[in-house]
């Protein structure tokens, strides 16, 4: 398993080999992806400068007839929403029930749907996306692990959901684990430090003062803890504040840095769609 950089015309995108041959399309944005990291006619994620809140959005050119996308307000919960197609469009769960308005997004951090043709987006600038699919039922789902959602284990809530309420197998799930903020650069206070090495032993790479947080092994030790085979994990080894050229990073850039758009939909079998 790896990453690989996927070039277009005029975009420049991440997948993984993970989800070679299953009939789902996927994609980690660049700051260079120049909308390839969504569906045809969605907007790509902002550059520094623009509003970071601004959500990919469907247009005409959406090469899977009926294909839609949905996202969320992305608030560093645990909050797990299920998006299905109903006879008015898509609608989400519970708590928020109700059509899937994209002019107002529910407030969670992860995205789970079996229909076809539905794109499922996170928006990251240093937090890590999670991408994952159980080719089995057909269920995808995205989302947003920053260090409150590692900590309270979103991802394997999302593998819950995908369990309960689709009859997906955890040990069929895969997962792949976009870029994101690594050891490298994660400094944290001491408290912070503290906690996480409490609850993943490991995953501060510098104790003492000045502490340095890796979520990746987190975020992995989760997904195995929820059931998923270790080999059906894939982890992108880049870190978004290394790369600068690469990704927006909101600990190098602050409060004008961009967004990066990444998401995954199953295509129920059309694999002449797959990105």
């Amino acid at each position: 398993m790896s990453f690989f950089f996927d070039h277009g015309s005029n975009n420049l995108i991440l997948k993984s080999t993970l989800f070679r041959d299953l009939p789902a399309r996927h994609a980690f944005g660049t700051r260079r992806d120049g909308g390839g990291a969504l569906p045809a006619g969605c907007a790509g994620g902002p550059s520094a400068g623009e509003d970071p809140g601004r959500p990919p959005v469907i247009g005409d050119g959406a090469d899977i007839p009926g294909a839609a996308a949905a996202w969320l307000r992305q608030v560093h919960s645990c909050q797990v929403v299920v998006v299905r197609r109903g006879p008015a469009g898509f609608e989400s769960s519970q708590p928020f029930g109700g059509p899937l308005l994209t002019e107002s997004p529910p407030p969670a951090d992860a995205l789970v749907s079996a229909d076809a043709g539905l794109w499922l987006s996170v928006q990251t600038a240093d937090c890590l996306p999670v991408l994952l699919f159980d080719p089995g039922r057909g269920v995808a789902a995205a989302a947003h692990s920053g260090w409150r959602g590692t900590l309270g284990e979103i991802t394997a809530r999302t593998v819950e959901v995908m369990v309960r309420d689709f009859g997906a197998g955890a040990g069929t799930i895969r997962a792949a684990v976009g870029p994101g903020i690594r050891g490298c650069c994660y400094r944290v206070g001491e408290d912070l430090a503290s906690q996480f090495e409490r609850r993943f032993p490991g995953s501060v790479v510098s104790p003492g003062p000045n502490p340095r947080l890796d979520l990746v092994p987190c975020v992995r030790q989760t997904l195995e803890s929820a059931g998923l085979r270790p080999e059906h994990i894939d982890v992108c080894p880049l870190c978004t504040s290394c790369s600068p050229a690469l990704f927006h990073s909101y600990r190098r850039d602050g409060e004008g840095a961009g967004r990066l758009y990444s998401g995954i939909m199953g295509t129920g079998g059309q694999d002449d769609c797959r990105l």
